[in-house]
């Protein structure tokens, strides 16, 4: 047995990883008992045995022959097939950002496909990389490409900060705008509201007496009756008829129902 098992590494240093029907021609005993031998050949850690299967059997090969197993790539599923091919071509991949048939197919390749956790915070995450990539290849890549997402994520949040303000400030010029034209027009400004739409309560002196009423404004092109039902309840609530504010143009349906409406005054701004 010391013969045949010297003569299988010989085999296998000259043609590289071997199925357990290669080597049973080879050195004369039959599949059962090669097999036999090749498993305990593994136990002594003398031969390494691939998770990849061809007929149902297992690569044999040496320590350092890892590479060899590139040119049986072809034999796997075509689902996990395309996503070792991937996963080779880029390197790395993130988990989360590959679709989970591709995750199941990684997990399956065990021969090809290296799994590295990582901790972003306190965020875990699981990254793959090709088993001929180095692992400190593999980990400087993660570290660029999560400094990369990180830039990105701060950049993106920048810019929604950036557009939150843009868009509070002209609202409040909006607002302020709204406020300057009614003063202007001898309208006494009891209370300002902080809502969106609602601006203030006013007062307009005129022949009858004191007028007291909401400042309502709609900041859209189109002003359908949804919006003109939402500023009579506030009127409503506030127990004031309103004065709608707007650069806006009514729809049709929201023309017919301002008639109906005994408590909605509409303000061309």
């Amino acid at each position: 047995m010391i013969e045949k098992k010297q003569k299988i590494i010989e085999l296998i240093k000259e043609k590289g990883p071997c199925l357990p029907g290669q080597l049973s021609n080879e050195i004369g005993l039959s599949l059962l008992f090669t097999s036999a031998l090749l498993s305990e050949m593994v136990a002594e850690k003398t031969l390494k045995l691939s998770f990849l299967k061809i007929g149902g059997s297992p690569l044999y090969y040496l320590e350092g022959q890892e590479n060899l197993l590139e040119k049986f790539i072809d034999h796997l599923p075509p689902q996990e097939r395309n996503a070792v091919m991937l996963l080779k071509e880029k390197k790395v991949l993130e988990d989360e950002t590959i679709t989970p048939l591709q995750r199941v197919a990684l997990r399956n390749t065990k021969d090809f496909a290296k799994m590295i956790k990582q901790t972003t915070g306190e965020k875990e995450k699981i990254f793959w990389y090709y088993y001929l990539v180095p692992e400190e290849e593999a980990k400087k890549i993660i570290e660029t490409f999560t400094e990369t997402k990180q830039k990105e994520k701060e950049e993106q949040e920048t810019k929604i900060e950036e557009k939150i303000e843009k868009k509070t400030k002209k609202k409040f010029e909006i607002k302020e705008k709204i406020l300057e034209n009614l003063r202007k027009k001898g309208i006494k400004i009891l209370e300002e509201f902080k809502e969106k739409n609602k601006i203030c309560k006013a007062m307009l002196e005129s022949e009858i007496g004191k007028i007291k009423f909401l400042v309502y404004a709609i900041n859209k092109k189109t002003i359908n009756e949804e919006d003109l039902a939402l500023a009579s309840f506030q009127g409503q609530e506030e127990k004031l008829p309103v004065l709608l504010v707007t650069q806006g143009k009514l729809t049709k349906k929201a023309s017919e129902y301002l008639k109906k409406l005994n408590n909605i005054t509409l303000y061309k701004l």
